[in-house]
């Protein structure tokens, strides 16, 4: 008996193995790269442009694109949870995380010949920082930043209002605060009509064509400094619109690689002509969003019925066209900052129908939501739980991209389709929802929520920390604040011949860094 067990271990330690070197091999993480060639990559929508004043969000799309045309200050390494330096080579915590000193990497050029230095940092910051934007900027970022300092040609200071202990983790996402330009180049071009057309980065690539609606044609920074890290040629990015129609022109050849939605994922690992790469995201979920300050939702009894009408788990299901299993906090399962014990409201349709007896108000709404067949599927599931407790609710579909970002924060909705934003670090998850935060589009105003969110901001350790964030997100299901529906995989498909896929911890992945093995 003890022998067979002995034997079972070692099959099971024999088959992790195969399969981890299966990865590598297919990844080709460990051969030597190869150089040249097109990258050919489908995307949703537009970018609107490269302005940060004209398009102020970040964008999925967006970011997508700017990403390798401009470069972080440092990296996460998937596989060994370290930060890497690049841009920047070292991180200074000082005056009790309300002061980080970043000592910046000497030599590194733009894609036209000028030299990075803290002066560009500046001012591109100083620009972000001065416009009618500052709070919706500042409020990605977590703890509130004042301002950048430079002391010298390759130091620059980010000066915080409160203690920012997370930063060094932060300045790894892909973020429009690090799409710098340099400052001449910045002084000589930002009131020109042509502006958002163009940009000028440190990364790998830089522009050489847009059509707008249609293409965007990378092609090779030749000033880049990591060109150990720079392989094919050009990136081609063709914009189509549907899921299914960008899945399809990876399946016909036309496409390399893409980022595929959780429903797709399970019909490419089908598909023996491509790979398929799946990690834990680290940007937020998806969910549906209350605004507190007008009835019926700034009425507990109200919101805490909405969610126990809903069986989250079969919500969940229904994006996943498969099994769903709904997550219980801001943080999906496999998270560095995962809450395990976190308790929503379970699904009870007489709990629900009591709590809007003792409203005594009919409850009518409009639920507006993106106007993507996936996501319309959803809110039609979500519609048919609540009439079935009462509740009468009109679905509204509108644009996505940029449109649909602006019309969030202007506040025009009262029940929207929501994307949380990044979970990289507790200062980053649920600080919008404080009643004094400029970014609260919410408006949530609940002192058990500010005290929870000044908790985590004085929470200093890990494990403290983690705590700290925990108690909050028991708070915002003990509240109601919002529904959690969704927390997706980063899943990347592409073909055999594209090598070095970096598992992606956001919705961001590197495909800049990939190189291909025709």
């Amino acid at each position: 008996m003890k022998n067979l067990l002995y034997k079972n271990i070692l099959v099971v330690i024999l088959a992790v193995v195969i399969v981890l070197s299966t990865f590598v091999v297919n990844n080709s993480l460990s051969a030597s790269p190869k150089k040249g060639g097109i990258l050919r990559i489908a995307i949703l929508a537009d970018i609107g442009g490269f302005d940060s004043l004209k398009i102020p969000i970040t964008g999925r799309q967006r970011a997508f694109v700017m990403q390798a045309m401009h470069e972080n200050l440092f990296d996460f390494d998937p596989y060994t949870s370290k930060i890497i330096p690049r841009l920047g080579l070292k991180a200074e915590a000082l005056e009790d995380t309300k002061r980080w000193r970043i000592t910046l990497r000497k030599g590194v050029k733009f894609s036209n010949g000028k030299e990075l230095t803290a002066a560009d940092y500046k001012a591109h910051i100083d620009r972000l920082l001065a416009s009618k934007f500052k709070a919706r900027f500042v409020g990605a970022l977590g703890p509130r930043l004042n301002r950048v300092e430079v002391s010298d040609k390759y130091i620059i200071d980010f000066v915080f209002s409160e203690p920012s202990p997370g930063w060094k983790t932060i300045m790894t996402v892909n973020n429009l605060l690090w799409w710098v330009r340099p400052k001449s180049y910045l002084e000589a071009n930002k009131n020109k009509k042509n502006f958002n057309r163009n940009t000028v980065g440190v990364g790998p690539y830089m522009l050489k064509k847009w059509r707008r609606s249609s293409s965007i044609i990378l092609e090779k920074n030749p000033h880049y400094w990591d060109k150990d890290n720079q392989h094919v040629d050009e990136i081609h990015f063709k914009i189509i619109n549907k899921q299914i129609s960008r899945y399809q022109s990876l399946q016909a050849g036309q496409s390399d690689y893409i980022w595929i939605p959780p429903f797709l994922s399970k019909r490419a690992r089908k598909d023996k002509r491509l790979k398929v790469t799946t990690s834990v995201q680290w940007f937020g979920g998806l969910g549906i969003a209350f605004k507190h300050s007008v009835e019926p939702f700034n009425d507990l009894r109200v919101r805490q019925a909405l969610l126990h009408a809903l069986d989250r788990d079969k919500l969940n299901a229904v994006l996943k066209k498969g099994k769903g299993k709904a997550p219980n906090s801001m943080y999906p399962k496999g998270h560095p900052w995962e809450c395990k014990n976190v308790r929503w409201p379970e699904y009870n349709p007489e709990k629900a129908k009591a709590l809007l007896k003792e409203y005594g108000k009919p409850i009518k709404f409009t639920l507006n939501m993106v106007g993507l067949k996936d996501l319309l599927r959803v809110a039609e599931a979500h519609q048919a739980y609540w009439k079935e407790v009462g509740v009468e609710v009109t679905i509204k579909p509108g644009p996505r991209g940029p449109q649909w970002g602006r019309a969030v924060q202007s506040g025009k909705f009262d029940v929207w389709w929501e994307n949380y934003g990044d979970t990289t670090d507790p200062s980053l998850v649920g600080m919008i929802m404080h009643s004094k935060h400029k970014g609260n589009r919410y408006k949530i105003n609940n002192s058990k929520v500010d005290a929870a969110i000044a908790n985590v901001k004085a929470a200093r350790g890990r494990d403290a920390r983690l705590k700290a964030s925990c108690d909050l997100q028991q708070i915002i299901a003990d509240q109601a604040l919002f529904h959690i529906w969704e927390q997706g995989k980063v899943n990347l498909a592409y073909l055999p011949y594209v090598k070095n896929v970096i598992p992606a911890n956001n919705i961001w992945p590197k495909y800049q860094r990939v190189w291909l093995d025709k």
